[in-house]
């Protein structure tokens, strides 16, 4: 974007407030707006059949404007705004026209806008105080631009304030999305608190009869909920849960030596490979171990009963060699 525009975000719906200043002051220190905006008319000839050198020049100049601030509104514009005002980009005046009958023909829907901009305002990194502060005043600038001409009061203004306060909050509930936009269509239901709160009655009936359709569900004590708060993927089109992952964990790293996998150290097949030889050797050892125990045990056992046999003998003799006494 050239430097010379003004440096301010794209228009996108519901920035209106505060682009249309920037580029209104912009267009007016070039010396076009006024026929951006319908005041300066094109020149006509007094005679088209004879058409004057000073007249060629001031059509000539006319047209030159138009296009160069069709082109510097044209750049101003977020890439949605510029597919919808497509048929609109040839002529200022014409794409002026268009912008405003898009973002400024509906009243109520301008006058949520410029509310809910105002409620957002915040201090962008950078960005001076001064600045900040008059911002705040060009979006109630607006705000004052789309009030009613006649029977506004303070009454009214605090009754409005309650009616977008609420639209903010319930535009922000999915199950309220749809009501919103009808809402913001209707203008007598924005017009008073009392109308906004009769409307929600019915509304509230609809979400009790019919939950599934506002995608919510009655909990065991009848109460309405969102009926993909708490679930999670299940396949295609399925509600996933906004959850922190907080559950997420690096992955092992196996610590047995000579492995280093990306696994657990306990399912490490090396490991149990090397667990089962280890185990099969030991059997094996103590098996050597018990045969050698039996053979020695064997070996005892016969040298034992040699024993036991030549002491029987020993005792045979002896008592042949003592006297009779019978």
């Amino acid at each position: 974007m050239p430097e010379s525009l003004p440096k301010s975000a794209p228009l996108k719906i519901g920035g209106f407030a505060t682009w249309e200043p920037q580029i209104v002051t912009y267009l007016r220190f070039k010396g076009w707006f006024n026929i951006v905006n319908g005041t300066t008319k094109k020149p006509t000839a007094t005679d088209l059949k004879a058409v004057t050198k000073d007249e060629q020049d001031a059509i000539d100049d006319w047209d030159d404007i138009n296009q160069h601030a069709a082109g510097a509104i044209t750049l101003a514009l977020a890439p949605e705004e510029v597919a919808a005002l497509r048929a609109s980009l040839d002529t200022a005046v014409a794409l002026w026209t268009a912008i405003k009958a898009r973002h400024v023909t509906d009243k109520s829907v301008t006058r949520y806008n410029t509310w809910y901009e105002f409620f957002s305002l915040r201090l962008v990194p950078g960005e001076t105080l001064n600045v900040f502060a008059g911002h705040a005043q060009e979006v109630m600038r607006c705000i004052q631009e789309h009030r009613p001409n006649s029977g506004y009061d303070i009454a009214t203004q605090d009754s409005k304030l309650i009616v977008h306060a609420v639209l903010r909050r319930l535009s922000n509930d999915k199950s309220c999305k749809t009501l919103v936009a009808t809402l913001l269509g209707d203008a007598t239901k924005l017009a008073n608190i009392t109308s906004l709160r009769e409307r929600l009655v019915t509304e509230d009936i609809s979400h009790d009869t019919t939950p599934d359709l506002y995608g919510l569900k009655k909990s065991h004590h009848g109460v309405l909920l969102t009926s993909t708060a708490h679930t999670t993927t299940a396949g295609a089109g399925a509600a996933t849960t906004n959850k922190p992952n907080d559950n997420k964990k690096e992955r092992a790293k196996c610590t047995y030596e000579g492995c280093g996998g990306r696994h657990p150290t306990e399912s490490c097949y090396k490991k149990i490979i090397a667990d089962l030889k280890s185990r099969i050797n030991d059997t094996s050892a103590a098996t050597k171990s018990v045969r050698f125990n039996n053979s020695a045990h064997s070996a005892a056992t016969t040298m034992t009963a040699a024993a036991l046999s030549a002491n029987a003998g020993s005792l045979t003799m002896a008592r042949a060699q003592l006297p009779s006494f019978c």
